[in-house]
C-alpha cells in the first residue's frame, strides 16, 4: 500500500449481520430514554430560533467532519439551509478552510445521539439527511455501535423523508437497507457509486485508493 493511501475495510462477516432483525425489532418496541444533557437542550434551542426564523428546507449533513460536504451541499441547493453536525470542535474548526461560498451553513458541535432525539421532537422541514461515510464498526460483536443497530435508528428515521447514506463497505449499506425494511417495510437498494467530485475528505482518500463505493437513497412514501 502506497503511503497516504487508505486500506480497505477487513472483516470477518461477510453478510448482513445474523442477529440485526432482531436487534432493530427489540429497539422499535422501546422508546430510546438516554439522558439528553442540559447543555444539549441549550444548544439545540438556540439552533431552533434560527431555524424557525429562518423558514428554508433543510439540508441535515451529519457527521460532517471538516465541513467540507456540507458547504458541497450549500452549492448544491442554494435555496436551503445546510445545518452540519460533529461532534469534535477539531473538526469543526476546520470547516472555515472549506467556506468557498457565501451560503447558509450552520455549524454545530453535538453529539448525533442527543442531537437526533432532540430533532425528532422539532418537526423542523428536513428534506434531505446525509450520512456520508459513517465509522463501520467492522466486527462482528459491534453491530448495535452501527447507526442501524443502535437504539437511536428509530428516531433517526423520522427526522427526514429521504435519506442519503454513502460508505465504502457495502454490508453497511446492505444492513441500513434492510433495517429499513423491517421498521418501515420499504424496500430500497444498495447502488455502487461512481464519483467524478468527491465531497469529502474521505470520499477522495477511499476513492484514490481504489475502495468501491456505495451508495443508498431512501425516499419515503409521503
Amino acid at each position: 500500500m502506497l503511503l497516504g493511501q487508505s486500506p480497505k475495510i477487513e472483516s470477518s462477516q461477510l453478510a448482513p449481520h445474523k442477529n440485526l432483525a432482531k436487534v432493530v425489532a427489540r429497539h422499535a418496541q422501546h422508546d430510546y430514554r438516554n439522558t439528553i444533557p442540559q447543555y444539549a437542550h441549550e444548544a439545540f434551542a438556540e439552533l431552533d430560533k434560527t431555524v424557525r426564523a429562518d423558514g428554508r428546507p433543510i439540508i441535515l449533513d451529519s457527521g460532517c467532519g471538516v465541513g467540507e460536504s456540507s458547504w458541497q451541499l450549500a452549492l448544491q441547493y442554494p435555496d436551503h439551509l445546510i445545518i452540519a453536525i460533529d461532534k469534535s470542535a477539531q473538526r469543526l474548526d476546520k470547516s472555515k478552510n472549506h467556506a468557498l461560498v457565501s451560503a447558509a451553513v450552520i455549524f454545530l458541535r453535538a453529539d448525533l445521539v442527543h442531537f437526533w432525539q432532540l430533532l425528532e421532537r422539532s418537526q423542523w422541514p428536513i428534506e434531505k439527511h446525509y450520512l456520508l461515510y459513517p465509522n463501520p464498526w467492522p466486527k462482528p460483536s459491534h453491530l448495535q455501535r452501527r447507526w442501524h443497530g443502535h437504539p437511536i435508528f428509530p428516531s433517526l428515521l423520522k427526522t427526514s423523508p429521504e435519506f442519503i447514506l454513502r460508505t465504502n463497505w457495502q454490508i453497511y449499506a446492505q444492513e441500513f437497507a434492510l433495517a429499513v425494511e423491517y421498521l418501515r417495510a420499504e424496500r430500497f437498494l444498495v447502488q455502487p457509486l461512481k464519483i467524478t467530485t468527491p465531497i469529502t475528505p474521505f470520499e477522495r482518500k477511499y476513492q484514490a485508493s481504489g475502495h468501491e463505493l456505495f451508495e443508498l437513497m431512501i425516499r419515503f412514501a409521503q
